[in-house]
């Protein structure tokens, strides 16, 4: 995780701590982010939800030849996926692909929840997985040493509604965010993060807050959406 450049701990994402001085005018302001983005995220994830289960394997597929297509599975990369809920884009045939091209595949595991932190680990194809309480699958087990942020190549983010601007919505914790934070400041411009999402995902505007780290590139099952032109 990129140190001393993350928010303090909030409950949720969207419910960053303000100072003494910041008065109730702030916290109004920080209510109706708050507000606008739990809506906008309800409405996404119940589209998501309605996206047909034979539509929803196709997509998978063509995701997988659209990420080859790109070049951006080249061999040697460390590129870090993620293990897909139920209702997210499932990463299973790109995750092959990737295996089969030789890349270093890294897995999100939550290191500590109350914090919101997570780390990326290998990823062991014979490892058993289990649920986080939260749902999230993981390696249940994991006994190798996770990799630092500017070690990876590309960084595959799992997305509940995104923009043209690279702004995101996760699923509301945060873990992105504050494991990428340096990524907001920094010069460094690795890993790319790259949002995995439905085309229908995409909206006009995303509310978003100084702690979100905006998304390089989006792939949907249409094609690659570049996110760098227009980057606040």
């Amino acid at each position: 995780m990129c140190r001393n450049l993350v928010p303090p701990i909030a409950p949720r994402r969207e419910q960053w701590p303000m100072t003494a001085q910041a008065g109730s005018a702030s916290s109004s302001l920080l209510d109706a982010l708050s507000n606008e983005r739990s809506a906008l995220r309800q409405q996404l994830r119940n589209k998501r939800r309605g996206v047909p289960r034979a539509q929803r394997r196709i997509a998978a597929k063509q995701l997988a030849i659209l990420f080859d297509r790109h070049r951006l599975l080249k061999p040697g990369l460390r590129i870090a996926v993620y293990l897909a809920m139920p209702d997210e884009f499932d990463l299973s045939d790109l995750i092959a692909r990737a295996q089969a091209r030789h890349c270093t595949l890294y897995v999100p595991h939550i290191a500590h929840a109350l914090r919101r932190q997570m780390n990326f680990i290998p990823l062991d194809p014979n490892a058993v997985l289990a649920r986080h309480r939260w749902g999230i699958p993981q390696l249940q087990h994991p006994t190798r040493q996770s990799i630092s942020v500017r070690q990876l190549d590309r960084v595959l983010v799992p997305t509940v509604a995104f923009d043209k601007q690279g702004n995101r919505l996760g699923m509301g914790a945060g873990f992105y965010d504050r494991h990428f934070a340096c990524l907001r400041l920094s010069r460094w411009h690795r890993p790319h993060l790259i949002g995995v999402a439905y085309t229908l995902q995409q909206v006009e505007r995303i509310p978003h807050s100084k702690y979100d780290v905006p998304l390089r590139h989006v792939m949907t099952e249409d094609g690659l959406i570049d996110c760098t032109g227009h980057q606040r």
